[in-house]
């Protein structure tokens, strides 16, 4: 059974393992720790069953939710789980804490995941160059406004 849940550091080693399948630049186990313990640190996990395969985390603060960690395990992608699981998470901010923007960065060369945000409606407002540290790639800041949604 599908089900989304709050999780924090009782999942720490799940999240590094699923990080760590699923990308080149992945967190290491204290920086995933650190991130956690942030007070203004939420992450939600998408299970099948008991397992995790996918997680979405950031911070909320001031009405906004910047997106720090997005995947779905590799067995689970292009199923649209992923679309589907961010769209709920963001309605549930939506509804639950009046949420006005959410904000995430993309390589640009992850089409299928710019594809995945467009879809929960996220648009491309920028650009950041030689974002990610492994190979410099310029990333795309993609926002999605809910001031216009209420």
């Amino acid at each position: 059974m599908i089900k989304i849940d709050r999780v924090g550091l009782e999942k720490l080693d799940d999240l590094v393992e699923i990080d760590k399948n699923n990308f080149d630049d992945s967190w290491n186990k204290e920086m995933f720790k650190k991130e956690l313990e942030h007070e203004n640190s939420q992450y939600y996990a998408l299970f099948n069953d008991d397992k995790i395969i996918g997680f979405l985390g950031g911070w909320y603060v001031a009405k906004e939710y910047q997106i720090n960690k997005f995947v779905i395990d590799k067995p689970h992608q292009d199923k649209k789980l992923g679309q589907l699981f961010l769209i709920y998470v963001m309605e549930l901010y939506k509804t639950t804490k009046g949420i006005e923007k959410s904000t995430i960065e993309v390589r640009e060369s992850n089409k299928k995941a710019i594809k995945v945000y467009t879809k929960a409606g996220f648009d491309v407002v920028g650009r950041r160059p030689d974002y990610y540290q492994n190979n410099n790639e310029d990333a795309y800041v993609m926002i999605r406004e809910f001031c216009d949604e209420y």
